[in-house]
C-alpha cells in the first residue's frame, strides 16, 4: 500500500482505515494492521490502568483477545496522597501510558510466541506461517510508540490524534509510494517468502524483540533504489522500569491459560526453570524466544507447521 494513504484511524471498526503492507526506507515492511492493533491495545490498556490509578488501586487484572490473564501490581510513591491533585492527574496519565505500552507489547509478543507453538484464534486458520515474520514485531512496537504520542495529545480524541501521529511517523520513517512498496516485496519473493493463490510460506523470521540491547531493529530490504543509504530507525522496547522516573514500580505476571503451555513448559524446563502457574514475561519470554530462534536456525522449511 501507499504509505501516504493510510486513511483515518478508528479504535473501532471503520471502513476509513486503509490497511496493508507499506514500505519505509528506515522501517522496512510495515504491516499497518499490526500498527493499528499495537496502538489500540496500548490505548485500551492505558485507559484500564488510569482508571485503577485514579481509584488508588495498586493491583488489577486485564486481558486481550487470548485467554491469558495479566496480573498487574503497581507500587505508588510513598507520599502519593500528599501530592497536589493536578500533579497526581498528570503523573497518573503518564504512568498509565507507559504501563499500556509495556502490557501491549508484552501481550503482542506473547501472541507471536503462542502462534509459533500452534495457537489458533480461529480453529480453522493457522497463524503459524506468520509467527515472528520479519515485519510483525517491529510493526506491533511501532503502534505502541505511535499510541504513546497520540495519548499525550489531549487536544484531540484518540482516533484523530492517532491519524495525525501515524502520518507524521510514516514521513519520519521515509514511507514510500505504492510502486516502491510493490518493488520491495517482489524483490524478496523466493528469499524471505513464497506464495500462491492458496497460501504463503515465510522463510524469513525475525526474533529481535529487544531483550539483548533494549531496541528492536527493522529488517530493511537491501535492494530498494529509492532508499539507498537509509539508516534503520530503532524502536526502544517498553520495560517495566519505565515508570520508575515517576516514583512508581511495576510488576507483571501472566496466567497463560492456553493449551500450548504444555509445549512451552517443556522449553522452560529444558532451560532450567521450575514449573510455575504464572509466567514472568521479563524472565520467561527471553528463554522461550531463544528456543524459537534456535529452531528457526535449524529448520530448512518453515512452512511445515508448528513444532
Amino acid at each position: 500500500m501507499d504509505a501516504a494513504d493510510l486513511g483515518s484511524h478508528s479504535y473501532r471498526f471503520s471502513w476509513s482505515e486503509h490497511n496493508g503492507i507499506a514500505y519505509a526506507c528506515r522501517g522496512g515492511h510495515i504491516d499497518i494492521a499490526h500498527v493499528r492493533k499495537g496502538a489500540d491495545c496500548t490505548g485500551y490498556l492505558a485507559a484500564v490502568t488510569l482508571d485503577h490509578l485514579n481509584r488508588g488501586e495498586a493491583s488489577f487484572q486485564c486481558k486481550l483477545v487470548e485467554p491469558s490473564i495479566y496480573f498487574v501490581t503497581l507500587t505508588f510513591p510513598p507520599d502519593w496522597d500528599r501530592w497536589d491533585e493536578a500533579e497526581r492527574r498528570r503523573i497518573a496519565r503518564a504512568v498509565a501510558v507507559r504501563v499500556g505500552q509495556y502490557l501491549a507489547y508484552t501481550s503482542l509478543t506473547w501472541h507471536e510466541i503462542i502462534t509459533w507453538f500452534g495457537y489458533r484464534p480461529r480453529p480453522h486458520v493457522s497463524e503459524f506461517p506468520s509467527a515472528f515474520s520479519w515485519e510483525d514485531t517491529y510493526s506491533n512496537l511501532l503502534g505502541a510508540h505511535i499510541a504513546g504520542t497520540a495519548l499525550e495529545d489531549e487536544s484531540q480524541d484518540f482516533d484523530d490524534a492517532m491519524t495525525f501521529a501515524m502520518q507524521e511517523k510514516m514521513r519520519e520513517l521515509g514511507g514510500q509510494p505504492l510502486a516502491v512498496a510493490k518493488q520491495a516485496s517482489e524483490a524478496m519473493r523466493g528469499q524471505w517468502y513464497s506464495s500462491n493463490w492458496v497460501s504463503t510460506a515465510i522463510q524469513r523470521r525475525d526474533l529481535d524483540v529487544g531483550w539483548d540491547d533494549g531496541y528492536v531493529s527493522p529488517v530493511l530490504v537491501p535492494s530498494v533504489p529509492a532508499c539507498e543509504g537509509a539508516e534503520p530507525y530503532l524502536l526502544a522496547m517498553p520495560t517495566a522500569d519505565s515508570v520508575e522516573e515517576y516514583g512508581f514500580s511495576l510488576h507483571v505476571e501472566m496466567a497463560p491459560k492456553v493449551w500450548e503451555m504444555k509445549k512451552i513448559r517443556k522449553v522452560l524446563a529444558a532451560a532450567g526453570c521450575p514449573d510455575v502457574k504464572r509466567l514472568d514475561p521479563a524472565a520467561h519470554f527471553p528463554l522461550i524466544v531463544a528456543h524459537i530462534e534456535a529452531r528457526v536456525a535449524d529448520r530448512d522449511d518453515l512452512s511445515l507447521g508448528p513444532p
